[in-house]
């Protein structure tokens, strides 16, 4: 979105001189991209990117920008002024004094500049801000609210790949319009107080918290600050606003008891809930989904496309929108028969010898494996069943009890032909098996797996190979030993 440079002097709180104060540009912080008329605001990555989450960058994103140090700020900023950026924003002394270009302009904070500006075109408009954190499902939420949304309204939405305060900024900077509607944020929490920084951008209109569980453990060393942390979602709430939450956790809904709010509504598949699936119904060789809706709907029956519950929860969300919104129940029905997954959320794939693999790599939780392990051991018509499970990761001192829940699990309910685990906090899933599974291995390298499986199992039509394991584990490796096409 345009800005004026007027306002843009405002929002950096100085006065100077300029003739052209009703100059319009877009802004931008890669120089490499800079038009003639844009406004460079010059972030020096030095500066942020050992900083907490809460105001700098995240581990795998922003930084990628190309700005480093002073030397390489003053080369990003030369560049910026050679691609004709009108005025560059820059917070660095030295450099300015060195630079003495008039374009350039002295302010205090380059970031803080950035998420003024983002308030700013926030103010700017009528658009309406969700926000959705939890411990598990909330890229998959994101995309089944968008998708649906998206159907009668104009909306943006900010996933984690975005989603850093510098990300968050720089995506309302540049995407937000006076005609959009929506504005989806995914809030992940990897310091404590940085939800809250990201509702002092966008406030929420409308929260979802999707669960909390013991994902990221280690970095806050309790369940209750985690959960403390995401409900920043609804402490920020708009006055009028309305936090939706998974009424079937356990934490979640003693925690929505005690606020004794009716902004709360509770969603899930048990009929204590404002929300819920009052039946499901498993068909197909794939073991979709028939659902009925009920509470605030009354009694809508949906065949679904979808096969694993955190997708059918996510769609529950959208639906509450859909409904809130006057979206007409036929094209809600259309929407969930074609919802799919997100990239390495639970995606299906035909896969050699016309075998069956489902790759559930993204990320992982003691819970998210359990939902995923219970479908695969719903599927009749498979008769070899191949599970390869990476560890969990930045459980800290849980590391231990929620791998051997998951391993207790698949010992009382399971029955799998071969489980392969990788990694160390993963060998403590194998050591609980003590069933009939015919074969418990684990492995430290993806090679040792390929060679295990390629030397001791046949795979053919009626094998079905279940791929999940923490993001850092980086289980996808494994998959294109097995793939041919994917089929959701």
């Amino acid at each position: 979105m345009k800005i004026c440079l007027y306002d843009l002097l405002y929002l950096a709180k100085i006065d100077i001189n300029i003739k052209s104060l009703n100059h319009i540009g877009d802004i931008k912080i890669d120089a490499d991209n800079v038009n003639s008329g844009d406004f460079f605001v010059a972030i020096d990555c030095c500066k942020y990117d050992l900083t907490d989450g809460a105001i700098g960058f995240t581990n795998n994103e922003d930084s990628v920008f190309g700005l480093g140090g002073t030397i390489e700020l003053e080369k990003t900023i030369n560049t910026a002024l050679q691609n004709g950026a009108r005025y560059v924003f820059l917070d660095n002394k030295i450099l300015f004094d060195n630079i003495k270009d008039r374009r350039c302009i002295l302010i205090d904070d380059c970031m803080d500049f950035l998420i003024e500006i983002a308030k700013h075109i926030i103010n700017q408009t009528k658009v309406k801000t969700i926000a959705v954190t939890g411990s598990m499902g909330k890229t998959t939420t994101v995309f089944a609210v968008y998708n649906l949304l998206s159907v009668k309204y104009n909306v943006i939405r900010i996933h984690r790949i975005r989603n850093s305060i510098l990300g968050m900024s720089f995506e309302i900077i540049n995407n937000l319009s006076e005609d959009t509607d929506f504005l989806i944020v995914e809030m992940q929490l990897d310091e404590k107080k940085q939800i809250d920084s990201f509702c002092r951008i966008a406030k929420p209109d409308f929260s979802v918290i999707t669960s909390i569980n013991y994902s990221h453990y280690s970095r806050f060393q309790s369940i209750d600050t985690i959960l403390y942390e995401k409900t920043a979602v609804y402490r920020n709430l708009k006055v009028d606003g309305k936090c939706l939450i998974n009424g079937d956790d356990i934490r979640l809904s003693k925690w929505a008891a005690e606020q004794k709010d009716k902004r709360i509504i509770k969603l899930g598949f048990s009929d204590i809930n404002d929300l819920y699936f009052s039946s499901i119904e498993k068909c197909g060789k794939l073991n979709c989904y028939t659902v009925s809706i009920s509470g605030l709907l009354n009694h809508k029956k949906v065949k679904t496309n979808i096969n694993n519950k955190g997708t059918l929860i996510a769609s529950l969300y959208a639906i509450y929108f859909a409904k809130l919104f006057n979206i007409d129940f036929s094209i809600l029905r259309e929407y969930i028969n074609k919802t799919n997954n997100p990239v390495g959320r639970f995606n299906g794939f035909r896969g050699v010898n016309d075998s069956f693999v489902i790759v559930d790599s993204y990320n992982a939780n003691s819970n998210s494996v359990i939902n995923g392990l219970e479908y695969v051991n719903g599927l009749k018509n498979y008769k070899t069943k191949i599970i390869l499970l990476g560890s969990l990761l930045e459980l800290g001192d849980k590391t231990e009890s929620e791998h051997i829940k998951v391993g207790k699990y698949i010992n009382d309910f399971c029955d799998f032909n071969y489980l392969i685990t990788l990694g160390e906090g993963a060998t403590y899933i194998a050591k609980q098996i003590n069933n009939k599974i015919s074969q418990v291995k684990s492995f430290f390298e993806y090679e040792d797996i390929i060679g295990y499986i390629n030397k001791n199992i046949t795979i053919d039509s009626s094998t079905v190979i279940y791929i999940k394991g923490s993001g850092g584990m980086r289980m996808e490796i494994l998959a294109p030993h097995f793939l041919s096409t994917r089929l959701f």
